[in-house]
């Protein structure tokens, strides 16, 4: 496979993404310590659910106001070997204790947009552990070290 990147980048827009390209896959987040954990996490042999848990959880250290153990959490993911694209949408859901008839017994005909009634159980731990033991190649400690490191030895922050 013959890639080339020669576009340089452009600061327009606060919203760019740190990539990390090499001849074996790439990936990208809006910071680049997940960036390079996602694909260091490719290196050591992880497929790209691995590089996606790394990225995920390294990027709670880094960004946390982005994703977090206690947050949600999304990514598209192309599984080569399979040629196969899967989206993990990780967004929290409501309660298990919150259906329908709980809401009606309560005289709440809709979910109020702020307060306690319209918090939502975090996805992001769940869901991707989930997407891991299932499509992941490496142990789940792997996937979490590099969090684990930079945690550790701390992170240059950066203006929001």
């Amino acid at each position: 496979m013959d890639f080339k990147y020669t576009d340089k980048r452009k600061w327009e827009s606060a919203s760019q993404r740190s990539v990390f390209m090499g001849q074996q896959g790439m990936v990208a987040s809006s910071q680049y310590l997940a960036t390079m954990s996602g694909y260091k996490a490719l290196a050591r042999g992880g497929n790209a659910v691995d590089a996606a848990v790394a990225m995920i959880s390294t990027q709670s250290v880094v960004e946390p106001h982005s994703v977090g153990i206690g947050g949600d959490a999304f990514a598209l993911i192309y599984l080569a070997k399979e040629n196969k694209i899967i989206g993990l949408n990780a967004s929290g859901r409501s309660p298990h204790a919150a259906n329908l008839d709980w809401f009606r017994d309560r005289g709440i005909s809709t979910i109020p947009e702020r307060g306690i009634l319209s918090v939502t159980v975090p996805g992001a731990f769940r869901d991707g552990h989930k997407l891991f033991n299932d499509m992941g190649n490496c142990l789940w400690q792997m996937a979490l070290k590099m969090q684990s490191t930079t945690q550790k030895a701390g992170s240059p922050l950066r203006r929001l």
